[in-house]
């Protein structure tokens, strides 16, 4: 990209090389000195920077290694998804620059590689997602991914407030069965019986029992004698 707008251009080599230095990071940073400048040579020192830093073999060395070495993701969320989504996409863009095509097994090792680095639920969701008997794709792969680190992201960002306040379980108003209990429980009498004084009911009165039914009618009067 730079060589397309600043190497082709018509600017003076003097404002080439002020944009060159202030476009170099990495190791590259710093790599042009005064001398350089006061030299004033940018095509010089273009081909000077090329030769030393765009060696094919060390940038596809790096690129190979970054895809081997992916991070697993240590917990399912947006940010750690997405972050091995963006590291996927840069090497495999770096290694498209350098002109390496993926092909079928290429592709297939690339799968694996990558859906080694899931956690377990986003690997099961994968596993979900495959047609039985066919092999996996590695471009439906990313496009998974993709879909997945939306969901996280509309997941994550949905509002706290209302997500704290639904499902939560009300307090129940109902009495405990103890409680019930001694609600349908009704009260003891309170009624002295009229016969003997004690606290029960006259029909319930061992006294008034023991008696004859013709005593029975007759005992209300006889309370005082007893």
């Amino acid at each position: 990209m730079f060589e397309d707008i600043f190497v082709r251009s018509n600017e003076s080599d003097a404002m080439k090389l002020h944009h060159l230095d202030k476009a170099l990071i990495g190791d590259a940073s710093g790599w042009i000195t005064a001398k350089i400048i006061q030299e004033n040579n940018f095509h010089q020192t273009w081909k000077q920077l090329k030769d030393q830093f765009e060696n094919p073999r060390v940038i596809v060395d790096t690129h190979l290694v970054g895809l081997l070495e992916l991070k697993p993701i240590p917990k399912r969320n947006h940010k750690n998804l997405m972050e091995l989504v963006k590291t996927i996409h840069r090497h495999i863009g770096g290694l498209e620059y350098q002109g390496i095509q993926f092909d079928a097994m290429s592709g297939m090792l690339l799968t694996k590689i990558c859906t080694a680095r899931l956690d377990d639920q986003t690997l099961q969701l994968w596993e979900r997602a495959q047609e039985h008997g066919q092999l996996p794709d590695f471009n439906g792969t990313m496009k998974f991914l993709q879909s997945e680190c939306q969901v996280l992201e509309r997941f994550q960002n949905r509002p706290q407030a209302a997500n704290g306040k639904e499902g939560s379980p009300k307090p129940s108003t109902s009495k405990l069965p103890s409680q019930r209990s001694h609600a349908a429980t009704p009260a003891p009498s309170s009624h002295s019986c009229f016969i003997c004084g004690e606290s029960h009911r006259h029909f319930e009165c061992p006294v008034f029992n023991k008696l004859e039914p013709a005593r029975r009618s007759e005992k209300p009067s006889l309370r005082p004698s007893i």
